[in-house]
């Protein structure tokens, strides 16, 4: 099962418990809100499809006790405050937030409608939740804890590509988990003595020119964050590495979930 599918349903099945909370309402229609990224990629259709179909196989149906009410990113996380507070403004009971970014902007919308992302790096080290254990607060959701392993993936590439001394690492200024996991393997650069530099992305267009970039400053491999906006174009990704030559590893988010509760 691909990866976000399974998310995708694993987050329906969290939905269930805040829902449930107020079933006694007979015959209330719940009204939940999805902040996501673009309603044209296939792939985020594919993961929002296998979300709904999770919460029909738990009894919710879209039209029958639920509505949901879909905001999209489109590349401008720019946008995500004013998406998060139309949500807030239409008064629905749940938010469910892809990851960080749209943690981060359903947080500043409200402190009372619960939150449910499908993943997130570090809630803890970002302060969206005060712990794994016990989150408290508005907010729950899956963990992948890439904070701790960013730095073993560089000493995955480094054992890959012994020759490289200066390594490029290329994150979304945008992602609040990003700020964590870029220092980390800052700290793991200096202890294996390799020079890391930052390079940072914030949408699909400036993904070739930032390759380019690190090809003139001579990076010897790129270290990729995960961030929705390198999934989503991961065959440009792998694309502009294998035309400027430079040995890339992309964070996978495949092991170490756990779940918030």
């Amino acid at each position: 099962m691909e990866r976000r599918t399974f998310m995708a349903m694993l987050a329906g099945g969290l939905l269930v418990a805040p829902l449930a909370a107020g079933a006694q309402q007979a015959g209330k229609v719940y009204r939940v809100g999805i902040l996501g990224e673009k309603a044209s990629d296939p792939s985020e259709a594919r993961l929002w499809q296998a979300f709904r179909l999770e919460l029909g196989r738990r009894g919710w149906i879209e039209g029958k006790n639920i509505l949901i009410e879909s905001r999209w990113a489109e590349d401008n996380a720019a946008r995500l405050p004013e998406l998060a507070a139309d949500l807030v403004r239409l008064k629905v009971d749940l938010i469910v937030a892809r990851s960080s970014i749209w943690v981060q902007a359903a947080k500043k919308a409200t402190s009372s409608i619960p939150i449910v992302f499908l993943i997130h790096a570090d809630p803890v080290g970002t302060g969206h939740v005060a712990s794994l254990a016990r989150p408290g607060g508005n907010i729950t959701g899956l963990a992948a804890l890439t904070t701790d392993l960013a730095p073993k993936e560089l000493e995955l590439l480094i054992a890959a590509v012994p020759v490289a001394k200066r390594i490029a690492v290329l994150w979304n200024p945008d992602t609040p988990s990003h700020t964590l996991s870029l220092k980390a393997v800052a700290e793991a650069g200096r202890r294996l003595r390799v020079q890391v530099q930052a390079v940072g992305v914030r949408t699909a267009a400036e993904l070739e020119g930032a390759f380019a970039a690190m090809a003139r400053a001579r990076a010897q491999a790129v270290h990729v964050l995960g961030a929705a906006i390198f999934l989503a174009e991961r065959q440009r990704v792998a694309e502009s590495a294998i035309k400027h030559r430079l040995p890339t590893i992309v964070q996978s988010q495949r092991t170490s979930w756990r779940l918030v509760a």
